[in-house]
């Protein structure tokens, strides 16, 4: 599934250079690194990925872990994406949702994923909520934040959401289910949404 993202970064690349005032767009892949199942195992993926960003001149992304599934195999897709020069930064440790986690389970959700973390080259403190949600009260976003700022972090948000995981999970379903996939057509959907995306949040 994720090879359809380097067509796309081609796309967004061209459509973005050729304005007259240039614009800059940040690739970053939450949950990382994934649980290995589906089209790639684990170790195809990191490999597919960081060649295909070096090919297309993407010379550094991020990488917001979550540090459940951090095994032996997990901490060398990691130190994989760092050593190829890309960022490894902070999604918490199981990807909780804040509105329906206290705050105190919260911030121990992302000390727990800074410990497992923050050794890696190109570690970088910066965090980005799960489900992109900030707190469903004032009290709990305001004590992320304090803590966040009491820990050098910064809140790394989106501009643009391209709802590349709803479309993967039906990827996966369609393989589990043995469906056969038309990857041509599934290219111009993604490219598509991609590029609808990025013209409406612009």
């Amino acid at each position: 599934m994720k090879l359809l993202f380097f067509t796309a970064a081609i796309v967004l690349s061209l459509l973005f250079a050729n304005t007259t005032s240039a614009k800059q767009i940040a690739f970053t892949f939450d949950d990382a690194p994934r649980q290995a199942t589906g089209y790639f195992d684990g170790p195809t993926r990191a490999k597919t990925l960081i060649k295909a960003l070096k090919d297309h001149g993407i010379k550094q992304a991020a990488f917001f872990a979550t540090t459940r599934h951090l095994n032996e195999e997990g901490k060398a897709r990691l130190r994989a994406y760092a050593n190829a020069g890309h960022i490894i930064a902070n999604h918490t440790h199981t990807h909780p949702d804040i509105n329906k986690t206290s705050l105190e389970d919260y911030l121990q959700e992302i000390t727990t994923a800074h410990n497992q973390i923050k050794d890696y080259p190109n570690f970088k403190a910066w965090f980005r909520f799960p489900y992109l949600r900030e707190g469903d009260t004032q009290q709990k976003r305001d004590g992320v934040r304090a803590h966040l700022a009491k820990n050098g972090y910064r809140n790394a948000y989106i501009t643009l959401n391209n709802y590349d995981w709803y479309i993967e999970n039906l990827f996966q379903d369609a393989l589990k289910n043995g469906k056969e996939v038309d990857f041509d057509k599934l290219k111009e959907f993604y490219i598509n949404v991609i590029i609808q995306g990025a013209q409406y949040y612009d």
